[in-house]
């Protein structure tokens, strides 16, 4: 059963087009895999620049090293003992051509298929002969550590010489041995699945309402749950079905990696959810700055969340808003949340955006260096809202010096002029002496610059004036959000690993506290995550939006490290 079970592990993870197998499948699979040429595919990707120069990491030896890498290996001895072929092997006789595989209704009635040379067929049938009689030898121990898959007996067949079956239901396997009359082919959903994922190099479909019936919306947990999930849960509990596309290819000296996740947006959706979430982004208003870490986008119309918040967020945080509505009045000045600011929203849409930032070199700078961040959202850029937002900043950091200030020190409020722009912000005190050699540099709330602009129609909220500045220099320009994209996570790798090797230091310190490790351990665990960070790109995750269809995107680019300094 090992075999089998081994088999299927390794077909998940890459694939390609529709496979002529599925109408050998007897009818009634609640989940199904399909690819072809996944042994090609695997021989390239080892043979890329990025698998070549990943061999001698320091991390790969590591992993090696591992115990579970040796039980591995030593399940590949026994495995290759039997048949003649290792893993690797194995994987390109089974995945060379064609391969499929569907479960019916639980884990324990799974069936595979794969189109093999009819030599290799009849080797690893021998080998499962084999296997099948070591393991009626074995002894279950009485604390049940072996798999319970070992225990269900596989099935193997050869159909027409070079199609492999296994299965862990002798009933399956005798029905593909008979041919049903209608194979999955039949099925609708399957097709409309396949329709709406696309081709790819794999694709994996589930029926829904067979592996979790009783499914229900649930309102949000709390705020932030309500802005950031949207529509994927209400999407989750009602959709019939959802269906997976995978992609494996070379990208120039690495690999491409990217996932698509499908399902229908159900026709009876609440018009609550419909008016808070859907619909698409535009073009992002301003051009990315360089140093750009990250970039979230959400398509959100926060008049209708708050609208319908009833229906939307759990009752227990209801009177947080309230109370939020309340505070917000009396920062502004008296302005009403619900009749005047929101209406003065002039777009369903809200940004965050992180990047790096610069310290000056012969100056203190905080032993821990956070990325400056900002949350921007569009609004109407009259004279009489500029002032309400002004006086709203201005009351903000009063607030916090009146209630922080004891504990730490108290900010200092200034203006500039940038471009034409009026940016506020607000510094804290300088630390005194004793503080700044203590903290070995300056304490990390020297990260945070509190700063606020109306830039472009776009009010900007930030935790520096260097980021809002960037913001600044980018006005006249945007860049891209993608056809359909109702919301996005955009992450520049190198940035990120810059920002992470400038805190190497403060990570060591925080490994050696929370994992209790040595000083030397720590270093080599946040060097390899270092290093492991050299080979990433670019990874983007974005929410979209089709006809009927809803989907979720995961695209990673790796590469040689050269290419991701």
């Amino acid at each position: 059963m090992r075999l089998a079970a081994i088999l299927l592990v390794l077909a998940l993870p890459v694939a390609a087009e529709e496979a002529a197998l599925a109408d050998r499948f007897p009818k009634g699979a609640t989940a199904y895999f399909e690819a072809r040429n996944l042994g090609r595919k695997l021989d390239d990707v080892l043979a890329s620049p990025l698998a070549l120069a990943l061999r001698d990491s320091a991390g790969l030896k590591q992993a090696l090293a591992s115990p579970q890498m040796a039980q591995a290996l030593l399940a590949e001895a026994f495995v290759k003992g039997a048949t003649g072929h290792d893993f690797q092997g194995l994987f390109r006789a089974i995945a060379g051509s064609e391969i499929a595989a569907a479960a019916y209704g639980s884990p324990q009635r799974l069936l595979l298929l794969a189109r093999v040379d009819p030599k290799a067929a009849e080797q690893i049938l021998k080998g499962a002969e084999i296997l099948a009689k070591q393991q009626r030898a074995v002894v279950v121990p009485a604390d049940g550590t072996l798999p319970a898959l070992w225990q269900l007996g596989p099935a193997f067949v050869c159909i027409d010489g070079d199609v492999l079956a296994v299965s862990t239901d002798q009933i399956l396997a005798g029905a593909v041995r008979g041919r049903a009359a209608e194979g999955l082919e039949g099925d609708g959903r399957l097709e409309e699945a396949r329709r709406a994922a696309g081709r790819g190099d794999a694709f994996a479909f589930v029926d829904l309402a067979a592996h979790a019936p009783g499914r229900k919306s649930e309102k949000a947990k709390d705020v932030g749950q309500a802005l950031i999930g949207g529509m994927v849960g209400h999407v989750g509990a009602e959709a019939p079905w959802a269906a997976l596309r995978l992609d494996l290819a070379r990208d120039g000296d690495g690999l491409r990696l990217a996932a698509r996740a499908v399902a229908p947006v159900p026709a009876e959706l609440p018009p609550a959810v419909r008016d808070a979430y859907m619909g698409t982004l535009e073009p992002f208003p301003f051009a990315v700055p360089e140093e750009t870490i990250g970039l979230v986008r959400l398509h959100r119309s926060l008049p209708a969340l708050w609208s319908n918040r009833d229906a939307l967020v759990a009752e227990r945080e209801i009177p947080k808003l309230v109370e939020f509505e309340t505070n917000f009045g009396n920062l502004t000045g008296g302005m009403d949340f619900v009749e005047q600011f929101l209406p003065s929203l002039k777009g369903d849409e809200m940004s965050f955006l992180a990047t790096r930032r610069a310290w000056p070199k012969d100056a203190p700078a905080p032993a821990i260096r956070l990325p400056q961040m900002a949350f921007l959202f569009p609004v109407a850029a009259t004279e009489e809202m500029a002032t309400k937002l002004q006086v709203a900043f201005q009351t903000g950091i009063g607030i916090v010096n009146a209630t922080q200030g004891m504990m730490t020190s108290s900010f200092m409020t200034y203006t500039e002029m940038y471009d034409g722009v009026l940016v506020q912000f607000a510094r804290y005190l300088p630390p005194s002496k004793g503080e700044l050699e203590a903290s070995q540099g300056l304490p990390i709330r020297y990260n945070f610059e509190p700063s606020a602009a109306l830039v472009d129609g776009h009010y900007v909220l930030a935790t520096s004036p260097g980021i809002v500045k960037q913001l600044i220099d980018g006005r006249g320009k945007t860049a891209p959000a993608g056809e359909g994209v109702n919301a996005g996570l955009w992450l520049r790798a190198a940035a990120a690993r810059e920002s992470l090797a400038e805190n190497r230091e403060a990570l060591v310190a925080d490994t050696m506290l929370k994992k209790g490790d040595d000083r030397a351990t720590a270093e080599k665990k946040i060097d390899l995550l270092l290093d492991l960070a050299r080979h990433v790109k670019s990874v983007s995750f974005t929410a979209e939006e089709g006809e009927g269809i809803f989907a979720l995107a995961l695209d990673v680019r790796l590469g040689g490290a050269e290419g991701a300094k």
